[in-house]
């Protein structure tokens, strides 16, 4: 997993999508899961928690 682009990933889906970008990314993170692709639902989790991290820093 390329930590530097899930971070680029995370941003452009927070500026697109605001509050719903955590949401977004949980919805990905289970299609995979259900899918059997753990690989890409470890990347849709990386994407979540800096996505989260975001929305925390936004918040104080």
């Amino acid at each position: 997993m390329d930590a530097m682009k899930a971070s680029e990933i995370a941003h452009a889906l927070y500026r697109v999508r605001g509050g719903r970008a955590e949401y977004e990314a949980a919805q990905r993170e289970q299609e995979f899961t259900s899918a059997g692709n753990e690989e890409e639902a470890e990347y849709w989790r990386a994407i979540r928690g800096s996505i989260r991290r975001m929305r925390g820093a936004n918040e104080s």
